[in-house]
């Protein structure tokens, strides 16, 4: 299975990338992943949720980043119940985080923040020593600069504050992200006036 799932993804990828293969690409390994998940005797492995985390987010897709948070909390819920093959890992974060900077939804920040935010948690109840880096702050800075939600920008200072914290230290993209967060949070204060 898994490597039907592989040959799947990679239509979206390579030399043979075509817009068309890009968006089905990761639909058709859903669709064996799925066909996996209802089998009686067979479960999905964390090989094959991370295959399928990269290929949604990978994908230009209108519900990718939706798609690919899902498989990302299911590692998570099954990590947390016990299954210590299924911690999610940096990457699986990133990948997820960096779907949401991308995607074109009204509620893309909030998304990511709330993934960002169970990653933190993971490390605060020690159940991991993976921690977000300065990648998966920019990801969320950036889906926030992208948000269409006025109120988005009053988590920003959290954000850099967090970031103090852990000795992580914003690089010039964030800070563009959050200048373009405040800019469109003051603009669309003005319009409501």
């Amino acid at each position: 299975y898994y490597h039907v799932m592989e040959a799947y993804a990679s239509l979206g990828n390579g030399a043979v990338a075509m817009p068309a293969n890009k968006n089905r690409a990761p639909i058709l390994a859903q669709a064996v992943f799925d066909k996996l998940k209802d089998s009686t005797n067979l479960i999905p492995t964390v090989r094959e949720h991370r295959l399928l985390i990269r290929a949604w987010s990978n994908s230009t897709c209108k519900e990718a980043a939706y798609k690919a948070m899902g498989l990302w909390m299911n590692m998570l819920r099954l990590f947390r119940a016990g299954d210590e093959e299924m911690e999610p890992r940096l990457e699986d974060g990133k990948m997820v985080l960096e779907a949401w900077s991308r995607a074109i939804n009204k509620h893309s920040a909030r998304r990511a923040q709330t993934v960002l935010n169970a990653m933190e948690k993971l490390v605060t109840h020690k159940k991991t020593d993976v921690r977000p880096d300065l990648d998966c702050y920019k990801y969320v800075l950036i889906a926030m600069s992208r948000s269409k939600v006025p109120d988005v920008g009053a988590n920003v200072i959290d954000l850099f504050n967090t970031m103090e914290e852990d000795r992580i230290f914003p690089d010039t993209a964030c800070f563009d992200a959050a200048i373009e967060t405040f800019k469109n949070c003051s603009r669309r204060a003005k319009l409501e006036e």
